[in-house]
């Protein structure tokens, strides 16, 4: 089972993520939802993940700078960035 931590916020946007995993194959995902930085940081500290699936518009971080704070938290687990921004920078 490969353990997915995904960082957001707005309720309709994580649905839209357990949607789009579930019609994969939804025995393979456990997916735990943070919604702040600060949460992801907690929940880093004390349990395991395989991958991060990190938003960048969070209440308490917004853009480039949520992302050196999770990958000091968990340097092993990569993290993918979500965002509904079409703007590359």
């Amino acid at each position: 089972m490969i353990r997915i931590l995904l960082v957001e916020d707005n309720a309709a946007d994580a649905r839209l993520v357990y949607e789009m995993l579930k019609e994969d194959r939804p025995w393979r995902y456990h997916v735990t939802r943070a919604g702040s930085l600060g949460e992801v940081l907690r929940r880093l500290e004390g349990e395991s993940f395989d991958v991060v699936l990190l938003d960048l518009g969070l209440p308490d971080s917004y853009g480039p700078q949520a992302v050196d704070p999770v990958l000091s938290a968990a340097p092993s687990v990569p993290v993918v960035i979500l965002s509904g921004l079409r703007e590359e920078s």
